[in-house]
């Protein structure tokens, strides 16, 4: 009697059972950013509209990222099966918020420029009443009225304070887009720093000490002994040996 049951395995899950789902999720949103396709400039009506479209592609990533966590945990051993069902459909959505946030960019930067200009009208404007009440000020004191003197000197370090925050708050406001529809968050201008390779040799003096270092030339050097084409030649730095493993 021969046995039919199902084999071992035959009612394993998918390998990435909520990928299908995060596509969808991601495709919807490429669908309605494709909207904004041909649009190299945008105005002050458009800039929250296209705020909220990149806040859902925000949104987007995050549930394509959440989906692909929860995918990957019971597989540690189909893991990269899982990176390779997803990686396209994050890199589209990347690849298309890029597009976007490059759109959006010169607005705010734009923007930026007015809000500095007015920022600086308004400091030389709170200079000038500084001035007027300060030579007030010593008219007062040379009268002989120091209350009103003081009053005077009061008022121009009020000016001087409120200016300052008027300045700073319209930069600050200048470096935001609001959301048209209140539920995308405010997109910001932020600054960070960035370091780019510009001598390889100066990098390497200044990083030997750090054991990843080490870590990516040993990586590099067993990457040309295994090669088909190693000659033998020896790699500077480096003993080259051969292990038995199975």
């Amino acid at each position: 009697m021969s046995d039919s049951s199902p084999g071992l395995g035959h009612n394993h899950p998918p390998i990435a059972p909520q990928a299908a789902k995060a596509k969808s999720i991601a495709l919807a949103q490429i669908e309605k950013a494709a909207a904004w396709d041909g649009i190299e400039t945008v105005t002050s009506d458009q800039a929250g509209n296209l705020s909220d479209m990149i806040s859902a592609l925000d949104e987007a990533q995050k549930q394509v990222e959440l989906r692909r966590k929860s995918d990957k945990a019971p597989h540690a051993e189909a893991a990269k099966a899982v990176d390779d069902a997803y990686r396209p459909i994050a890199a589209a959505l990347a690849r298309v918020k890029l597009k976007l946030t490059a759109v959006l960019a010169p607005y705010v930067a734009a923007q930026q420029r007015a809000a500095e200009e007015a920022a600086a009208e308004i400091q030389r404007r709170a200079a000038e009443e500084q001035r007027a009440l300060r030579q007030a000020a010593e008219a007062e004191r040379a009268a002989g009225d120091t209350i009103a003197a003081e009053a005077a000197a009061a008022e121009a370090k009020t000016i001087a304070a409120d200016a300052a925050r008027r300045a700073a708050a319209t930069i600050k406001n200048a470096r935001q887009v609001q959301s048209a529809s209140g539920l995308g968050r405010k997109r910001a201008v932020r600054t960070r720093r960035v370091a780019r390779l510009t001598n390889i040799n100066q990098a390497f003096i200044a990083f030997r000490t750090d054991p990843r270092v080490g870590e990516v030339l040993t990586q590099i050097a067993n990457e040309r002994v295994r090669a088909k084409t190693y000659n033998g030649e020896p790699i500077p730095g480096f003993a080259v040996s051969t292990e038995e493993t199975l």
